[in-house]
């Protein structure tokens, strides 16, 4: 599988640290759920689509994330 860059840290390169040092099986999974709540975007060089609008949600999910 082909890797694709979608984005730069800016900040917080504790938070990436600390995701990076979790435990993983072989096939680099962690073992841990991990899970990003939130981002900041600082530059965004693209044009918004026209549909955006109609799939972003009223607010954000409720509750914790069910297993997978």
């Amino acid at each position: 599988p082909s890797l694709q860059v979608f984005g730069e840290v800016a900040e917080g390169f504790e938070t990436l640290t600390r995701i990076n040092d979790a435990y993983a099986d072989g096939k680099g999974r962690p073992f841990k759920n991990i899970r990003i709540k939130h981002t900041y975007i600082l530059e965004d060089p693209y044009d918004d689509p026209r549909q955006l609008p109609e799939f972003i949600p009223e607010g954000s999910p409720e509750g914790k994330p069910k297993d997978e």
